[in-house]
């Protein structure tokens, strides 16, 4: 296994990382079959499979863990254990219910012998590798934010922490509804229904509007409340505090750019994601937030307005596209 150093990262807790790694890696691999399992019946609507299997694995994931981190005494690498066993449970669940399923169990049926076509891998990389890297340009950002903020000290990085946890939380509606939008606009796509389509692209571009409405007026409202439930420390909630009137700031463009990457996925156009995404986050929101945060000494801040300036210009012009290729199907 490799040996890569992270920054910041003493020799003690690189033994424990280099563990971690040992179960994670595989771990990893297992987590893209469940996953591919599990957009393909997502696909054909069976959503409350996921959310029984979820539930199941979170059950599951805490006596898991407890035994192999405490009984066990593997520490950190017990967790990634837990995850790989997790995941291997996961997987055979999956073709279970595949099995019990009349209607899916040929499709299950076919993939025995595993033929790979090229025509077949090759689309899939061709709509997938772009969607991917937009969603890892996404999440890299505020992976990266952390690194960025740490010089700034620890009360500005634990303020940054609890009011990213806190977005992630709601995240989770705008990103559910875009995984549907995705699913739909496919589904429609598919039968040719344009008129259909087009219908269900505007009317998912309205309550991505009101979704990202009603999280900016709750975020703002609960801004002061929200940091009182992770630390006692006055510093570092006002810290949190304020952050989150950024984040209150930017969740309408953040819904917004969310439903139209749906509705574009849907469409196959994730091409213009792609571009889209890594323009806005890494070409202005990172460059701009630098700027502000260390030019102009606005410190955490300064990187928390260019989260809201990459997210507002990806939502706006995400949604010019949508309606661009509304126009192109009436």
């Amino acid at each position: 296994m490799l040996k890569i150093v992270p920054f910041f990262v003493n020799e003690v807790l690189l033994v424990g990382i280099t563990q971690y790694l040992l179960f994670g890696l595989p771990a990893l691999i297992l987590a893209g079959v469940y996953f591919a399992l599990r957009l393909f019946w997502e696909g054909l609507h069976f959503t409350h499979w996921t959310a029984f299997v979820s539930i199941l694995l979170f059950l599951v994931n805490i006596p898991l863990d407890w035994f192999f981190v405490i009984e066990m005494n593997l520490g950190g690498a017990g967790c990634a254990l837990a995850t790989l066993v997790s995941f291997i449970i996961a997987i055979v669940i999956s073709f279970i219910l595949f099995k019990q399923k009349a209607e899916l169990r040929p499709m299950l049926d076919r993939l025995y012998p595993l033929k790979l076509h090229q025509s077949v891998l090759t689309r899939m990389v061709r709509l997938g590798l772009p969607a991917s890297l937009a969603l890892l340009s996404e999440v890299s950002l505020f992976m990266l934010l952390a690194l960025l903020i740490a010089p700034f000290g620890v009360v500005a990085l634990a303020g940054h922490q609890i009011a990213i946890n806190i977005t992630s939380v709601l995240y989770i509606l705008p990103f559910s509804l875009s995984l549907a939008l995705a699913i739909e606009v496919g589904r429609l796509q598919g039968q040719g229904n344009r008129q259909a389509l087009v219908r269900l692209m505007k009317r998912g571009m309205v309550l991505s509007l009101v979704v990202g409405m009603g999280l900016s007026i709750l975020t703002y409202l609960l801004h002061e409340r929200l940091p009182m439930a992770f630390t006692h420390d006055d510093a570092v909630r006002q810290m949190a505090s304020t952050l989150l009137l950024f984040a209150a700031a930017y969740q309408v463009a953040d819904a917004l750019q969310m439903g139209s990457a749906g509705i574009l996925r849907g469409l196959g156009d994730t091409r213009w994601i792609m571009g889209v995404t890594l323009i806005s986050y890494w070409v202005v929101g990172i460059p701009l937030g630098a700027w502000l945060a260390w030019s102009m000494a606005w410190q955490a801040a300064g990187y928390w307005v260019g989260v809201v300036v990459a997210l507002t210009l990806a939502g706006v012009l995400l949604a010019m596209r949508v309606r661009t290729q509304a126009h192109r199907l009436t």
